[in-house]
């Protein structure tokens, strides 16, 4: 006799026969795979009985009875530390990117002090050489824009012809 033969003999009458003879049985691979299977087809095969009116309402006044579970204080409490712990979190990150920014800021500001003193030397001397007041008498408005242009190292063209 085979042991899915076997099996199935041991599924109609499991008290029959001892714990070691379901480990030997179950060992194999096929049969526990079948013994699954059998399984799962009992258990979808009573869960489509139908329901008797009796055992609904039966069902249905115990339901009632049990009184409804609110979150108990416990679970209050975890929220309060969470909320305070969050806060807490969030804080220590604030404080740390304003410590961090606050000494970037620093470090950047003293070397702009120095760039631009350095700059600001330069463009005195330079200015102070070349800076002579230009007076426009008569002349037209795309000479005035192309000077200016060309005073601040930049490229200008005028669109209007005959605002030009």
């Amino acid at each position: 006799m085979n042991k899915t033969h076997h099996l199935l003999q041991m599924a109609e009458r499991p008290f029959a026969y001892t714990e070691s003879q379901w480990l030997e049985i179950l060992s194999d691979a096929e049969c526990r795979e079948s013994y699954a299977l059998m399984a799962m087809t009992k258990g979808f095969y009573s869960a489509q009985r139908d329901v008797s009116d009796e055992e609904m309402e039966s069902e249905w006044q115990r339901l009632v009875a049990e009184p409804v579970q609110t979150s108990g204080t416990k679970r209050k409490l975890m929220r309060v530390a969470a909320v305070i712990t969050g806060g807490l979190m969030l804080s220590g990150i604030a404080f740390a990117t304003v410590r961090m920014v606050r000494k970037n800021w620093q470090k950047t500001a003293a070397v702009e002090v120095q760039a631009t003193t350095t700059t600001a030397n330069k463009e005195s001397k330079r200015t102070a050489a070349t800076a002579q007041p230009v007076v426009f008498d008569n002349v037209p408005l795309s000479r005035i824009v192309r000077d200016i242009a060309a005073c601040h190292n930049m490229q200008s063209e005028v669109m209007n012809k005959e605002a030009g």
